[in-house]
């Protein structure tokens, strides 16, 4: 099988120090499964492979279908080159993760990317279906909707479990 998104990511750029909660693969059906320690693994058929060995071509992958680490992220992003990150959103800087991913390359901490987004349609950073979402702050730069918990210096993200769903609905309705 072949790796893709954060799997690649963590493979290909050497990224130490990170146990991922979701490995992804390019294999001949779909399928997802747990493995022993608690990891989402999950094959998706070769119409979602990557044709190219771009790194943000992962990370745009990764952000579809992985959860999302922002340290591990930040991490990708101080090991690829500046110029692959621009060049990648000025390809195409209307798409929703064009946007997204220079959205997250800023917040980060990386440098200012000057780019021009014409789109009017706003974003959100985080999917609240699958993230607990902080109020929205209008980024009119990347057309995103900043919704995350926090700030740059401590942004901790809350994945929507089934249990943390069930306990939330608990609270709401009793």
């Amino acid at each position: 099988m072949k790796q893709i998104g954060l799997t690649w990511l963590q493979e290909n750029l050497k990224i130490k120090g990170f146990r991922l909660t979701h490995e992804s693969y390019i294999g001949t059906t779909d399928r997802t499964e747990i493995s022993s320690t608690n990891t989402v693994v999950r094959t998706f058929k070769s119409k979602y492979d990557i044709k190219t060995d771009n790194p943000i071509s992962h990370l745009e992958f990764a952000l579809k279908y992985d959860d999302l680490n922002l340290a591990f992220i930040k991490e990708v992003f101080s090991t690829v080159e500046f110029q692959t990150i621009v060049d990648y959103i000025k390809e195409k800087p209307n798409r929703k993760y064009s946007r997204i991913i220079g959205f997250l390359y800023e917040f980060t901490g990386g440098r200012t990317i000057d780019v021009d987004i014409t789109t009017s349609n706003y974003e959100d950073a985080l999917d609240s279906s699958k993230y607990i979402t902080g109020s929205i702050t209008k980024i009119s730069k990347w057309k995103i909707n900043d919704n995350l918990l926090g700030s740059a210096e401590y942004c901790p993200i809350i994945r929507k479990t089934t249990e943390l769903k069930e306990l939330l609905d608990w609270y709401l309705f009793r």
